[in-house]
């Protein structure tokens, strides 16, 4: 199978999708290659198993992972111009998904560093679809993340033999290529609440969200997406969005390649980890988190690292930080914290809270639990604490404060990344401002006949 490559902006429109050949496919993407800081190998090619003794058995795995779908699922067996055709659709679908970033996909092996999307990856025991390293901001390439083919046997089994054979390969195609998608942007930092950050999942509709974080790349079966939910593309999320603006932005701060999937990610702050510098635990005290805008979230965002400076002794684990934020306006605020171990049995487990000017409290977390259309209750997902959606009323300072829990272990990394992203309510234009007066005004006179 011959390679092919596919950059930011390089996609088309997969409604009218058929069947053709990566040449004619290639012909119509010259000319359209853009540079990408970030390059993803897309594995349809290796072959590491299913021969004997799990040996090679000169076939790619993605073949045969291929087939043993096939075979559960009772349906035809894809022929080789099928599978070629679900190979451009997967490409086609990743590269219009990250369509706004500096990231490539091809399907020979380019120059290192790149990162890996393994479509070959023989079935996990546990009935996972994919596997992948979770990394905020981005620090590390050569990242390796794995698909199992086999495990969509629920994608095909209301089929059988060739019955719907376009439904077939659109279906199998999307399915892959979204939780191809899901997978890669595990590595680039997000976890799976990020789908919850739709504008509507606010407080007050944490207890029925209606399904709206399923239509984001990071949805998951805990979140509630279904087949049907697989079957169609899927985009990114508003923190997710926020989490791909700040790959990159440790870079010079702590060892790594710390590439960058946008032009100007929002840089790491290390300034409170310097010997003397503490974002205290007054607001007196507090240490200012600077906001920029994120390039593609549409969000101001900060991004600082923490550590405990507190009193020598086994208390200094105790210290808590607190960071000031100016928001220009109303709006939906979102922080999150990332530690060195994010489910907290032996590592830095913190809660968050947001302040207000006076010190009142507007919102806290302790740890991550949602279940389908509940958010902020059901199984833990996370004891890193994350504020979703919190509404801001006005403009002002605000104050996010990180308590370290009493008892927790600090581990052998005594500190925190903490990224905060707020969303503007933008001021009406004064043509919008014009035309509610009318609107208001036409009501009224209505009323009045």
């Amino acid at each position: 199978m011959g390679g092919f490559q596919f950059t930011r902006r390089a996609h088309a429109s997969l409604s009218s999708f058929r069947i053709f050949s990566l040449a004619t496919f290639c012909a119509l993407l010259l000319g359209s290659v853009a540079s990408a800081q970030v390059s993803v190998f897309v594995d349809f090619t290796s072959d590491s198993h299913n021969g004997v003794g799990g040996a090679p058995n000169g076939i790619p795995d993605w073949v045969d992972e291929l087939d043993k779908l096939a075979a559960s699922a009772g349906i035809t067996p894809f022929t080789p111009g099928e599978k070629t055709g679900i190979e451009t659709s997967i490409m086609m679908q990743l590269s219009t998904i990250y369509s706004d970033y500096l990231v490539s996909f091809s399907t020979v092996a380019p120059a290192v560093p790149f990162d890996t999307l393994n479509f070959g990856k023989s079935s996990f025991g546990f009935g996972a679809l994919g596997i992948a390293p979770r990394d905020p901001a981005n620090t590390a390439s050569s990242q390796l993340c794995e698909i199992a083919p086999a495990n969509f046997t629920f994608i095909l089994d209301e089929f059988s033999g060739k019955t719907m054979r376009s439904s077939q390969i659109s279906q199998i195609s999307t399915a892959l290529a979204g939780t191809g998608a899901h997978e890669l942007l595990h590595s680039f930092g997000p976890a799976h609440h990020a789908a919850y950050s739709d504008p509507s999942i606010t407080p007050a509709t944490y207890g029925a969200t209606g399904g709206v974080q399923n239509k984001y790349i990071m949805a998951t079966g805990p979140t509630g997406l279904t087949e049907l939910g697989r079957e169609v593309l899927r985009s990114l999320s508003p923190w997710e969005k926020a989490m791909l603006d700040i790959t990159g932005g440790a870079a010079g701060k702590i060892v790594g390649t710390n590439l960058s999937v946008v032009s100007s990610p929002i840089i790491l702050d290390v300034s409170e980890e310097g010997p003397g510098v503490d974002a205290g635990d007054t607001l007196l005290t507090a240490k200012t988190m600077l906001l920029a805008p994120g390039e593609t979230s549409g969000m101001l965002m900060g991004f600082v690292a923490g550590t405990p400076d507190g009193p020598p002794g086994p208390m200094f684990m105790f210290d808590t930080d607190i960071w000031k934020i100016s928001l220009p306006s109303a709006g939906l605020l979102n922080a999150e914290i990332f530690s060195s171990e994010i489910f907290g049995t032996f590592g830095y487990d913190t809660t968050l809270t947001l302040l207000d000017f006076m010190g009142t409290p507007l919102a806290f977390n302790d740890d991550v639990m949602y279940s389908g259309d509940i958010f902020g209750s059901g199984a833990l997902a996370q004891t890193d604490p994350f504020l979703l959606n919190i509404p801001i009323a006005s403009a002002g300072d605000y104050f996010l404060k990180v308590t370290p829990k009493f008892g927790g272990d600090v581990g052998t990394f005594d500190g925190y990344w903490l990224a905060a992203g707020f969303s503007p309510v933008p001021e009406p234009s004064s043509a919008a401002l014009l035309l509610m007066v009318a609107s208001l005004s036409l009501l009224r006179r209505r009323r009045r006949a």
